[in-house]
C-alpha cells in the first residue's frame, strides 16, 4: 500500500522552533556584549604591553581604536591615520591629517609603535597596512629627496640596505597601483607649502614601517633588526587576534573599534582609570548602570580649557568647547564667538571700557558673537550665511587692542568653530600672524594710526589657499576633525563672497 506524502500544511512544529532564530540572535548579543568587549580589549591590550616591552619604544595609538589597547600610563601620544584613506582602490594621502606631529617623537625615540585593531576577518586594519605605508613613503620622498630606496611602499621580498623583511599584507598588484600614486600624493603635500626646512630639521633618518600581529614571533630585542643606521623603524602593531572561527571563550578580534554601537558613552581613558570597578562579574544592565555612573565622574572632573592655535610667529586664537566657558576664563578674552549658543548657567562677562569713552557700546557689543548654529549637518549648513559677521565682530574686538585674545566655541570643539577659525585665520591673518583689518570709523577713533594699516585678504584665496590654512590649524589640534558641510560652508563663504 502506497503511502500519502504528507503535506506541508500538515507539518506540526513546536512553539520553540518559531523561535530558533531568536534564541541565535540571543547568543550572538550575549557574545558581544560588553562584558566580553571588555574582556577582550584587557587581554589584547597586554600583547600590547609586551611589545612596548620587548621593542623598548613609545606606544602611539592610533584613534580612535588604538587607545583602547593602551594603558594611561604606557600612552605616548595619539596619530589619526583613516582606514579609508587604504581602502582598495581609494588609496589617498590625506593633506587634512598630516600627524606631523609623529616626527618628533619619531626621532626623539628613534622609532615608534603605532597600536590599531580590526574587526573579524582581517588580520591588520588598513591604516596600518596601507595608510601609514602612504604617509611613510610620501614623508620619505619629501625630506629625503636622495634617497630612492625609502620612496615607495615595500612588500614582503623587498628590502632596502639593512632593512628587515617587512611581512607587508599589501598584495604585489596593490602594492604597484599604490606606488603609482606617490608622485601625486607628493605634489598634493608639496602644494601646502609648508616649511620644508623647519620639517627637515625634525627628522635625522627616512621612515621604515614593519607590521606585527599577535601571531608574529618575539624574542627580544637582540633577535629583531629594528634598530639602524639608516631608517627610523614605525612598527604598526595591531593589537588583536585574528578569529578564524567559532569560538567559546567569548572573545572578540577588535572589540575596541565601533564603540558608538556598544560603548554607552564610555570612552578608552574612562575604562583604564576605572577598569576594576567595570570589569567584574556583574549582569549586562549592572554594568550599563555603572558606565553611566563612571562618565558621570568623569564629567565633573572634567574643568574648562581652550587650545591656543598658533599663526604665524606673533598671532594666534584659541578654540574650545561651550560647555567649558566659565566666568574666570570668560573674562580672559577680548572676543568670544559662539557657534551653537550658550550653555545654561554659563554666565559672561564683557570687559568694559572706561566710564565716558565715546564707543563704550560699541565695545561691549564687541566682545560676544552668538551664531545659533544649531548641532549637525543643518547647523554647518546655517554656518555659511552667519560668516558674514565676522567682520565687524572682529573689528569691534580690535579696539581692545592691537593683538585682541580671540576664542572661538562650539558644542563638541571641534567643529563649527574650527570653521569659524578657518574663516578668520584665512581673512585676517597675515602670513606672519598679524591682523588685517578695513579702518572703519569706529577703529579709526580708537586705534593709534598705523596700528593697523593692512586689509583683510579679497584675493587669492582658493581651494589651494584655505586648505593651507585648514592645515596650519589641524596639525596644531590632534583629534579635530570638523565636518565635511562645516568645510563646504567655509569654502562657500570665501570664495564666492563679494571683494
Amino acid at each position: 500500500m502506497a503511502v500519502r506524502p504528507v503535506a506541508l500544511n500538515e507539518l506540526i512544529f513546536s512553539e520553540a522552533s518559531h523561535n530558533f532564530s531568536q534564541v541565535l540572535s540571543s547568543l550572538k548579543r550575549s557574545k558581544h556584549s560588553i562584558k566580553h568587549r571588555l574582556a577582550s580589549i584587557y587581554e589584547d591590550s597586554e600583547f600590547v604591553t609586551y611589545v612596548a616591552d620587548e621593542l623598548q619604544l613609545p606606544l602611539i595609538a592610533n584613534e580612535r581604536c588604538g587607545s583602547w589597547y593602551i594603558r594611561l600610563e604606557d600612552k605616548a601620544g595619539s596619530v589619526y591615520f583613516k582606514s579609508t584613506d587604504g581602502h582598495h582602490g581609494q588609496w589617498s594621502f590625506n593633506t587634512r591629517r598630516l600627524n606631523l606631529h609623529l616626527l618628533e617623537t619619531i626621532e626623539k625615540n628613534e622609532g615608534c609603535i603605532i597600536i590599531d585593531s580590526t574587526r573579524r576577518g582581517k588580520t591588520t586594519p588598513d591604516a596600518l597596512s596601507k595608510t601609514i605605508p602612504i604617509w611613510c613613503a610620501v614623508m620619505n620622498r619629501l625630506l629625503f629627496p636622495d634617497q630612492l630606496s625609502t620612496h615607495t611602499v615595500l612588500g614582503p621580498e623587498q628590502s632596502t640596505q639593512d632593512s628587515p623583511r617587512l611581512h607587508s599584507p599589501i598584495s604585489a598588484s596593490e602594492r604597484a597601483q599604490i606606488n603609482a600614486r606617490l608622485p601625486i600624493f607628493l605634489k598634493d603635500l608639496q602644494a601646502l607649502n609648508l616649511p620644508l626646512p623647519n620639517l627637515q630639521a625634525k627628522l635625522s633618518k627616512p621612515l621604515q614601517q614593519l607590521f606585527l600581529t599577535p601571531s608574529s614571533h618575539l624574542s627580544g630585542t637582540a633577535s629583531l633588526p629594528f634598530t639602524s643606521q639608516s631608517y627610523h623603524p614605525i612598527i604598526l602593531c595591531t593589537a588583536s587576534r585574528q578569529e578564524t572561527g567559532d569560538n567559546d571563550d567569548g572573545y572578540i578580534q577588535g572589540a575596541g573599534d565601533d564603540t558608538e554601537m556598544w560603548a554607552h558613552g564610555l570612552t578608552a581613558e574612562a575604562f583604564w582609570r576605572n577598569r576594576e570597578y567595570l570589569m567584574v562579574d556583574t549582569s549586562e544592565e549592572e554594568l550599563q548602570g555603572r558606565i553611566r555612573e563612571v562618565m558621570e565622574r568623569e564629567k565633573r572632573k572634567q574643568g574648562g580649557g581652550f587650545q591656543r592655535v598658533a599663526v604665524g610667529k606673533q598671532g594666534g586664537f584659541w578654540v574650545g568647547k561651550t560647555g567649558d566657558l566659565k566666568s574666570l576664563e570668560l573674562g580672559e578674552f577680548d572676543g568670544l564667538v559662539l557657534c551653537n549658543g550658550m550653555s545654561p548657567g554659563v554666565e559672561t562677562v564683557r570687559q568694559s571700557p572706561s566710564e565716558g569713552s565715546e564707543v563704550a557700546e560699541e565695545m561691549r557689543k564687541a566682545v560676544m558673537l552668538e551664531l545659533g548654529c544649531p548641532s549637525g549637518k543643518y547647523g554647518s549648513k546655517m554656518l555659511r550665511e552667519k560668516l558674514q559677521l565676522l567682520k565687524p565682530f572682529i573689528e569691534r574686538a580690535c579696539t581692545l587692542g592691537k593683538a585682541p585674545k580671540l576664542l572661538f566655541v562650539c558644542e563638541t570643539g571641534k567643529d563649527l568653530c574650527i570653521g569659524v577659525a578657518l574663516v578668520v585665520n584665512s581673512l585676517y591673518y597675515d602670513d606672519e600672524g598679524e591682523l588685517a583689518l578695513v579702518k572703519t570709523e569706529v577703529v579709526e577713533r580708537l586705534i593709534v594710526a598705523g596700528n593697523f594699516t593692512r586689509s583683510p585678504r579679497t584675493s587669492g584665496i582658493d581651494k589651494a589657499f584655505i586648505r593651507q590654512r585648514l592645515v596650519t590649524i589641524l596639525n596644531q589640534l590632534p583629534g579635530v576633525n570638523p565636518a565635511r558641510a562645516t568645510l563646504q560652508s567655509v569654502n562657500s563663504f570665501l570664495i564666492e563672497r563679494p571683494g
